[in-house]
């Protein structure tokens, strides 16, 4: 139906309508006033809806004016907001209570607000803060093209003391105005900047070195920075390579060979696989010293920095200060100098009470080192830390003097026994996570003289210690008064030894070596002996042991077998072809590289491996079967002879048998003084030269001085022998001589 034409369908009825009938006139009437109304109503609600808009396009233009801020007047943390029209000079908002001002609300001009606000910001900012929002310096931003300013300062709030608060000053122009206008307005960062400045106080203060490192790629986040471990904050620092970029840095501060026996500990791989059992994991290391920078400890520290186990932070600290004062950090024991505080202190509180100092160190703590890692030697000294920090007492307690060399102090009536503390720490140690016998020798000080102090009390012990160092059958020795007295002679001694090396005082002389069968010589063994300029020919048995004390018998070691193959290369051009015997000590036996020594020293002589045997004695092989056993395979495997010396003399020879392989049994001349033709010594002689042969290796007897002896070994089938019998040590000249006149006829 067409509702516009029902008016007029109305009025048609109306007209058709019989002109006597008007009963219908007041509906219309109403009906017509309805429409009016209803048109009236249309008309207002259109003009309602119109202001409405309006109010709404006023709104938009103010929210298009304070742009993408306007959020920050709707947050918690807001303290203030004020509208500024710059143009005008006009401001209007206020602050919340906080601020001691006398009200709440503020109409004004603007440099007289910011003045207001400037006696509350902290007097080393204030002349910055009212530089930056009074309203010359605003209007200049604008016309700059700088829209937004935001700044932290400290404020001064009511009865609570400075507070940080970050102030802000939008700026845009009014689209209907044309004024210039800016919302002003302040947030409080107190908790989120404090927190900043703590963490920048302890990055600052405590660490040398903060950074993010991935558990899985490896690339770091450095948030303290520096090529020398003591940088300053880097706020656009990015990720960089831990194992090419941060362990450059620590390279190049640190003595090449030390970085080179730390980098395997500093690798990712072991980190990460130390934090799987342990919270955090801990290295220690030197810078090496410059022009402009004195030596420094560094100390890392790498721990994961969640649950997540993702990231893990490594931090760095200069432990330098801690290393100068009484605790040594790697063990956490007293250092020397805290030790000898101690002890003086201990002996001013407790006069004329007995006590003891004991001496201590690690056998082949340098072949740990070599053979385990580095790292396993600061855990073996870290271990040793806790294990005497757990037995220690007021009357008892303990120092690391350096490397592995240790000290303990204890009132006598107050303390295990030397020899029960022995024994407690075999056991402490016979299951040592390496699967390596770990073995101390002791020196014990306990005199306890008059005047003695801690430093002197240590060299005491030291002293005895030096006596046994290198004996497999003594373990612990006592200072003794004329020990003094040997150290004097063995200290002129020990330099006369530097002057001789130094000077070639040293010679090689050889002992022949026969078969008494053939009676032709079979080979040689090297020996050395010193001819001072002023003492004439000293004893081997005078200055060995003191060389192997001091660490020397390396170098002299090197200085024989240089001698020997020149001798050797010069009879081997004369046709002599017959082997030389050389010893081969402990000291030498630790260095990995031992076998490509003597293979470049064979080479640059022109030599084979069958023309220089190697002489090891019995006792280092029972120290040390599994070293032993490695360094021997090597070198037989190079094609050199292995001689087993002194075979007889220690306590395991057995043991040695099954352990070690060697090519030569050299019966030792103890085993065979006094020998008797009787049952009991032919039994034991004829059991020993029949395991060598099924073990393959061939027996010789030095030592033999007698006749009878000679006989009694070749009636038991030992037919080389070595003594004073066939022939003494002699210079090389001499041994020559006969081998050319024919006195002695090679073995062919």
């Amino acid at each position: 139906m067409d509702f516009c034409h029902i008016p007029a369908a109305f009025a048609g009825t109306a007209l058709a309508a019989p002109s006597g009938i008007h009963s219908d006139a007041p509906i219309y009437v109403l009906f017509a006033l309805l429409l009016s109304a209803a048109i009236v109503v249309a008309v207002y609600l259109n003009r309602q809806i119109r202001a409405l808009r309006r109010r709404q396009n006023d709104s938009a233009s103010s929210d298009d004016l304070l742009g993408d801020n306007s959020r920050f007047l709707r947050r918690d943390n807001l303290v203030g907001s004020f509208r500024i029209d710059l143009t005008d000079d006009t401001v209007s908002g206020g602050c919340k209570p906080v601020f001691g001002f006398p009200s709440d609300r503020y109409e004004g001009p603007l440099d007289e607000l910011v003045d207001r606000m400037r006696q509350l910001v902290h007097p080393s900012m204030q002349d910055d803060f009212f530089n930056q929002f009074r309203r010359q310096n605003l209007l200049y931003l604008y016309d700059s093209g700088i829209y937004s300013v935001r700044e932290p300062y400290l404020f001064l709030l009511e009865g609570k003391g400075y507070a940080w608060l970050r102030v802000y000053a939008e700026l845009n122009r009014d689209p209907k105005t044309g004024h210039i206008i800016a919302l002003g307005y302040g947030l409080d960062i107190n908790r989120l900047k404090r927190l900043e400045e703590i963490g920048e106080k302890l990055i600052t203060t405590e660490y040398t070195r903060l950074g993010l490192l991935d558990a899985h790629s490896g690339w770091y986040l450095p948030f303290r920075t520096g090529h020398e471990l003591s940088g300053t904050v880097d706020e656009d620092a990015g990720f960089r390579s831990y194992e090419n970029d941060m362990l450059h840095d620590i390279e190049s501060l640190m003595y090449p060979t030390e970085y080179k026996d730390l980098r395997p500990a500093l690798s990712l791989d072991r980190v990460v696989a130390a934090l799987e059992s342990q919270p955090f994991y801990d290295l220690t290391f030197r810078t090496a010293p410059t022009a402009e920078r004195p030596m420094r400890y560094i100390k890392l520290r790498y721990r994961y920095l969640t649950d997540l186990r993702e990231s893990i932070c490594l931090t760095s600290v200069d432990i330098s200060a801690l290393v100068a004062t009484t605790i040594d950090p790697l063990t956490g024991l007293y250092n020397s100098h805290g030790f000898a505080q101690r002890v003086d202190g201990w002996l001013r509180d407790n006069p004329g009470r007995p006590y003891r100092l004991i001496f201590f160190d690690f056998d082949d703590f340098r072949h740990i080192n070599a053979t385990f890692g580095y790292q396993a030697g600061m855990d073996l000294l870290q271990d040793n830390g806790l294990y005497l920090h757990e037995h220690d007492r007021p009357n008892c307690f303990s120092g690391h003097l350096n490397s592995d060399q240790f000290v303990r102090f204890c009132a006598v009536d107050d303390g295990l026994t030397p020899e029960e503390s022995y024994a407690l720490f075999l056991k402490y140690y016979r299951c040592y996570k390496l699967g390596y016998p770990i073995q101390i020798h002791v020196g014990v000080y306990d005199l306890c003289e008059p005047g003695c102090d801690a430093y002197t009390m240590i060299y005491k012990a030291l002293l005895a210690q030096q006596t046994i160092r290198g004996d497999q059958t003594r373990r612990i020795a006592y200072y003794t008064a004329d020990m003094g007295e040997r150290s004097h002679r063995d200290h002129v001694l020990l330099s006369d030894v530097r002057t001789a090396l130094d000077e070639d005082q040293f010679q090689v002389w050889f002992q022949p070596q026969f078969n008494y069968t053939s009676s032709t010589l079979i080979g040689a063994e090297a020996l050395v002996r010193w001819r001072h300029p002023t003492r004439g020919l000293i004893s081997p048995g005078e200055f060995i042991p003191l060389l192997e004390r001091s660490n020397l018998i390396s170098r002299l070691d090197r200085i024989v077998w240089e001698k020997a193959c020149r001798w050797l290369k010069r009879w081997s051009d004369m046709g002599l072809h017959f082997p030389v015997s050389v010893n081969v000590s402990r000291s030498d036996l630790q260095f990995p590289d031992l076998c490509s020594v003597f293979t470049d020293l064979l080479r640059r002589h022109g030599l084979s491996p069958s023309q220089l045997h190697l002489e090891i004695t019995e006792s280092i092989c029972a120290d040390n079967a599994e070293l032993m056993s490695l360094q021997i395979a090597h070198l037989r495997q190079a094609g050199f002879t292995v001689e087993l010396d002194d075979f007889g003399a220690g306590y395991s020879s057995l043991n040695t048998l099954k352990d070690i392989p060697v090519d030569v049994l050299k019966l030792d001349m103890k085993f065979l003084s006094g020998y008797r033709d009787d049952d009991r010594t032919r039994t034991i002689l004829s059991s020993v030269i029949w395991m060598a042969r099924a073990l393959n290796t061939e027996v010789i007897a030095e030592g033999v001085e007698t006749e009878q002896q000679a006989q009694g070994l070749r009636r038991l089938g030992c037919r080389r022998m070595q003594g004073y019998w066939f022939a003494r040590p002699m210079q090389p000249e001499e041994l020559e001589h006969h081998l050319l006149s024919g006195e002695y006829k090679l073995f062919e």
